[in-house]
């Protein structure tokens, strides 16, 4: 991840789809998330904010989270940094997306492990 940001080794242009595929499994998703938190200075430097990269990581990064403590992990993180982050459309849509997949487990979990 962090060639891909440098743009040494992997080019900066790819660095969205490498957290893409990284975010797609269940240890690296959580990799993935932790990197952008420690880099998003630098990111949004490299990437101007509500650009498609932008919006790439933030959605892919957060895609997978369906608790409380990720959704205040994301809204904490998104109102502290330095830039507007938090107005921007697809920061609003990950964490839409966070409440929507806790609705979903709280309103499913139980049928689930009934039918497992």
């Amino acid at each position: 991840m962090e060639a891909g940001l440098r743009g040494d080794v992997i080019r900066s242009q790819d660095f969205p789809i490498v957290i893409r595929f990284i975010s797609e499994n269940v240890p690296g998703f959580v990799l993935a998330w932790n990197f952008v938190k420690q880099k998003w200075d630098d990111i949004t430097q490299k990437f101007p904010p509500g650009s498609f990269p932008i919006q790439s990581i933030v959605t892919k990064t957060t895609s997978q989270f369906a608790t409380e403590v990720y959704l205040n992990e994301v809204v904490t993180f998104f109102n502290s940094t330095k830039s507007s982050s938090r107005d921007m459309w697809c920061v609003k849509e990950a964490i839409e997306s966070i409440k929507l997949n806790i609705q979903w487990i709280n309103n499913n979990l139980d049928s689930l492990k009934t039918w497992l």
